[in-house]
């Protein structure tokens, strides 16, 4: 961005980070304001990214009403739980071991002519 010439009110753009992040932004003069060069990055860059999100939804009892971002969040996780718990197989059936197996090689046995 400052190859381009975008960011008018910076000269310098410094990483000096090393365990911590740390960016170092020096200004073309030292008469910037500091909120209206903040602004601005806000603004050119993606430092900050806005996206329209509509929370109207339905809460688990089945009412409508307009939920935070942390609890439409937390409610669709807990449905997630849910199905997923009614979602898994039931325990095998208990009975004759093999049972299956001998119908199975019955019916195999079967055998149709078309005549």
């Amino acid at each position: 961005m400052l190859e381009e010439k975008k960011l008018p009110l910076l000269a310098d753009v410094r990483d000096e980070s090393t365990e911590d992040v740390r960016l170092v932004l020096e200004p073309k003069t030292r008469n910037v304001d500091a909120e209206m060069l903040m602004e601005q990055l806000f603004r050119l860059t993606e430092l900050e990214v806005r996206v329209p999100l509509n929370l109207n939804v339905l809460d688990p009892l089945g009412v409508p009403r307009v939920m935070n971002l942390k609890e439409a969040l937390q409610a669709f996780l807990d449905h997630r739980r849910d199905r997923a718990a009614a979602a898994q197989p039931p325990p095998p059936r208990r009975g004759r071991p093999g049972a299956w197996r001998s119908c199975a090689a019955r019916s195999s046995s079967i055998s149709i002519s078309t005549r």
